[in-house]
């Protein structure tokens, strides 16, 4: 047996549901203030908060933390995909590491203009339509068409508000587009 597949036999994988949102706010706030060890870095995502990135599987060993007093030691689950969901559901960004946030803080933080509002409504309709109709489109174009009419945003901040427009969908029961997950906090 390979040492990876005698780890993947110990490890449980299960992150405890009792973390909750304001754990995870809080842990936050804790590696603001102290920083995390340089072998805590994520290595394929990270969960974006407030213009700063955090390694997602020390973000949940620091919430348990703010749970029952003992930090989840992060050999106790795997990173990737379910820790990743769990944040999502718990309604934070995940972004890819590979995705460019030089400017993110900046396009974020400011309100979208009433226009900027209406072109990427518009162009997530145009979506959805295609989808509904089970017609092949490609997401991709549709944000780069996007992009150049939209104020110095970047791809990330479009995916947000693509996942935003899909929460208010679900809330109010109706489709929304396939791969864009509704956020918990629109």
């Amino acid at each position: 047996m390979s040492r990876r597949t005698s780890r993947m036999n110990m490890v449980p994988n299960i992150i405890p549901e009792k973390i909750q949102r304001s754990h995870i706010l809080k842990a936050i706030q804790d590696i603001q203030k102290h920083g995390y060890p340089p072998k805590k870095a994520s290595t394929g995502y990270d969960l974006f908060y407030e213009g700063r990135r955090f390694p997602p599987k020390y973000v949940l060993s620091i919430a348990h933390k703010f749970v029952d007093g003992t930090e989840l030691p992060t050999n106790d689950f795997f990173g990737g995909k379910k820790t990743n969901d769990f944040l999502f559901r718990r309604g934070f960004v995940i972004v890819p590491k590979s995705e460019d946030l030089e400017h993110e803080e900046a396009a974020t933080s400011r309100d979208w203009s009433e226009q900027e509002v209406w072109d990427t409504v518009c162009s997530y309709m145009a979506m959805l339509k295609q989808e509904l109709r089970r017609h092949s489109y490609n997401k991709t174009a549709y944000r780069n068409e996007l992009l150049t009419k939209l104020n110095n945003r970047t791809q990330g901040a479009i995916e947000r508000k693509h996942q935003n427009i899909s929460a208010i969908l679900f809330e109010i029961g109706l489709p929304y587009v396939d791969g864009y997950k509704p956020l918990g906090n629109y």
